[in-house]
């Protein structure tokens, strides 16, 4: 619509390892060639369970010269290259926070009806195919986490294990060898 802003979020990417988290998500905007200051804005935050949740940085891009070269190529479908994104963060403009792998894909009305995706990984995930991100559990999954790090540390479960089960044979020999002297 005239003026209007679009706003979509994606899911959260908890506990991102040294802030590195993907997101491989899809997010289809139905719009309408001219347009006129078309802009994309990205905004990152921190999500906290606890206390309110923080920006940490944005980029906006000028999306002109993209729909430009859709509107002169005239094809179905129109790609723009893969690019990385820089973000600044929100108070200190001049302060990088990092970047964003970001791809766009321009199609006509008809190819889209023809040829349809859905918004992030859902159904029908095609053109192209989005796998599921890597994530970590949320907050709320303690027990996962935990059984995650036990998972990954085989060798010391079994170590714990034998000496758990060792002392529980042992300690009623004990007792008794002690007890009788």
């Amino acid at each position: 619509e005239k003026g209007q802003d679009i706003v979509k979020n994606t899911d959260v990417a908890w506990y991102a390892a040294e802030g590195c988290a993907d997101w491989n998500w899809r997010m289809i905007f139905n719009l309408k060639l001219p347009c006129k200051n078309p802009r994309l804005r990205i905004a990152v935050w921190d999500e906290n369970l606890l206390d309110r949740n923080e920006a940490l940085g944005e980029v906006i891009l000028n999306l002109s010269p993209f729909f430009k070269k859709c509107l002169l190529e005239k094809t179905p479908k129109t790609k723009d290259q893969r690019r990385l994104v820089s973000f600044e963060h929100s108070r200190y403009r001049s302060v990088g926070i990092g970047t964003l792998k970001l791809e766009m894909q321009m199609l006509t009305k008809a190819y889209a009806e023809e040829n349809p995706a859905g918004e992030a990984q859902n159904e029908p995930n095609v053109d192209p195919f989005l796998p599921n991100p890597k994530r970590n559990s949320p907050p709320w999954a303690v027990g996962s986490r935990a059984l995650d790090w036990l998972a990954n540390r085989r060798a010391l479960v079994i170590c714990i294990a034998a000496t758990v089960i060792v002392g529980a044979l042992f300690i009623p020999v004990l007792y008794v060898a002690f007890a009788s002297q």
